[in-house]
C-alpha cells in the first residue's frame, strides 16, 4: 500500500536539496572538507556538504552526494540521477537547474519541477494555453569545454516550460521539461514545488533526532563518511518501519507518524531481542551526548596544533564496498516498495 502523499498523476515524488553537517575541527577534517571563513581566517567548524534525494511521502532518504564545504550543490547532485528513473517527478529548488542538471535527469527517465533563477529564463519560443510558455536554453562555451574534458555529450540546446506565479508581489519562475498543459496543469505543478519542504524533516530526524544534533563525532574524513552513511542507513530503516506501520492500520501517510517515536521503539526493541548487555566494552567509555548512545577510544586521536584550513574543494566518491563495514546505502523506499494501489 502506497503513502497517501507519495504520488502524484502516476508519478512518484523525490524531493532534491542541499545541506552540511558539522564536523570536528580536526586537522584531517579541516584540511579534506574546509570549511567557512572570513579574510582567509577560518571560524567554526569545518562543514561535509550534502546534496540529497528523498521521497516526499516517507521522508526516506534515497541517495545523497557528500563532497566538502566549498564543493556546489548542483555538482553534487547530479550522480544522484543513476537513483531515479521513468515515473520520477524531481522536485528542486533553486540553483540546481541548468543543460548538464536537465539533461542527467531526463535522460534517467525521470521529470523535473525545479525553481528558476532570473538568468535561467531562456528565450521565449511559444506562449502556451495556460499562460506558461517555453523556452529554450543552450549550454555556456565554459560548460562545453567542461563536459568535453571529461567525456560527457551535452545537447546543443534544450527546450523546457516556464511557469510564472506571483508570491508576495514578487515573480517566481518553475521550469520543468513538461510540455503538455492538460496531462501537467501548472497549478497543480505550482502546489507539488512547495512540497518540496518536505525534505527538510527528514533532514532533522537525520541530524538531530538520529545525529548528535551539533558536530559529528568522527575526527578523520574516513571516520566521517562512514558516520554519515550509517545516519542515513539507520534513517531509511526508520522510515521503512514507520512506512510499514501505516500501511498496515487505517489510511495514513507515513510521514505523519512520528519519527522520534519510531527511533524509541527500535531503541528498547534491539537490546531484548538480540540478548546484548547495555554495559561498555572494557577499554571504552559510553558517550551519552544528543543522539543514539555510541562507544569509542577514550583516548584524543588529535592532537597536532595546526594555523590554517586550506583544503580546497573536495569531491567525494562511494567507499567501496567492505570498506570498514560500510558501503552506501541502496534505496530502501523503491517504487516497487511503495507501490500504487
Amino acid at each position: 500500500m502506497p503513502s497517501t502523499g507519495a504520488w502524484w498523476r502516476g508519478l512518484r515524488l523525490p524531493a532534491l536539496d542541499g545541506t552540511q553537517c558539522d564536523v570536528p575541527d580536526s586537522v584531517g577534517n579541516g584540511d579534506t572538507f574546509d570549511g567557512p571563513s572570513t579574510g582567509g581566517t577560518p571560524f567554526g567548524f569545518p562543514q561535509v556538504r550534502a546534496a540529497v534525494l528523498a521521497e516526499i511521502g516517507t521522508h526516506a532518504i534515497l541517495d545523497a552526494g557528500l563532497g566538502g564545504y566549498r564543493d556546489g550543490e548542483r555538482g553534487l547532485a547530479c550522480p544522484l540521477a543513476g537513483s531515479t528513473g521513468l515515473g520520477d517527478l524531481v522536485i528542486a529548488d533553486r540553483g540546481f537547474w541548468s543543460v548538464e542538471f536537465v539533461y542527467a535527469f531526463t535522460t534517467s527517465g525521470a521529470h523535473l519541477p525545479a525553481r528558476l533563477q532570473s538568468d535561467h529564463l531562456g528565450t521565449t519560443q511559444a506562449e502556451l494555453p495556460d499562460a506558461s510558455r517555453l523556452s529554450l536554453m543552450r549550454p555556456g562555451k565554459d560548460v562545453r569545454r567542461r563536459a568535453a574534458r571529461e567525456g560527457r555529450v551535452l545537447p546543443k540546446e534544450t527546450t523546457y516550460r516556464v511557469i510564472t506565479l506571483t508570491t508576495n508581489d514578487k515573480a517566481v519562475h518553475l521550469g520543468t521539461p513538461l510540455p503538455d498543459t492538460e496531462r501537467y496543469p501548472a497549478d497543480e505543478l505550482i502546489a507539488l514545488s512547495r512540497q518540496r519542504w518536505e525534505i527538510e524533516p527528514a533532514f532533522d530526524e537525520t541530524k538531530n533526532h538520529l545525529g548528535p544534533g551539533g558536530p559529528l563525532r568522527s575526527r578523520t574524513p574516513e571516520a566521517v563518511r562512514q558516520e554519515l552513511w550509517a545516519l542515513l542507513a539507520v534513517h531509511q530503516a526508520v522510515r521503512r518501519f514507520a512506512h510499514d506501520a501505516a500501511a498496515n492500520g487505517p489510511v495514513l501517510d507515513a510521514d505523519r507518524l512520528s519519527c522520534l517515536r519510531c527511533v524509541r521503539i527500535a531503541r528498547r526493541s534491539v537490546p531484548s531481542r538480540h540478548g546484548t548487555s547495555r554495559r561498555p566494552t572494557p577499554g571504552m567509555r559510553l558517550s551519552r551526548k544528543r543522539g543514539p548512545v555510541c562507544c569509542r577510544p577514550a583516548h584524543n586521536q588529535t592532537t597536532k596544533q595546526r594555523n590554517h584550513r586550506g583544503a580546497g574543494p573536495y569531491s567525494w566518491s562511494p567507499l567501496p564496498g567492505g570498506f570498514g563495514g560500510c558501503i552506501p546505502p541502496p534505496s530502501l523506499m523503491s517504487s516497487s516498495q511503495v507501490r500504487r494501489s
